[in-house]
């Protein structure tokens, strides 16, 4: 079931549901943030993503490799492994 605050209107894109409220998107999928939770949070951008958060909601789409992370290692691409349901891949 989809909630959004009052005056929210939801919005479904590229399977994701987001709420738009006076100009402004918030990001609800669920998988992009455990994906972000898994990262380091260093925001380094040595994926190719100026951020963690953008590499996440790529990989959440399936459009990023899971071992393209140096500050998390081999260890950060095992827990992505193992969230995602993909094989371990070398950093």
């Amino acid at each position: 079931m989809l909630s959004c605050r009052a005056g929210s209107t939801p919005v479904r894109v590229a399977g994701t549901i987001r709420a738009q409220r006076a100009g402004t998107v918030q990001e609800t999928d669920p998988l992009a943030a455990r994906i972000d939770a898994v990262l380091p949070q260093t925001q380094c951008g040595q994926c190719g993503y100026g951020a963690c958060r953008p590499y996440a909601e790529a990989m959440a789409r399936g459009e990023a490799a899971i071992n393209r992370c140096p500050p998390g290692g081999s260890a950060g691409v095992e827990a992505l492994a193992a969230l995602l349901g993909l094989p371990v891949l070398a950093l």
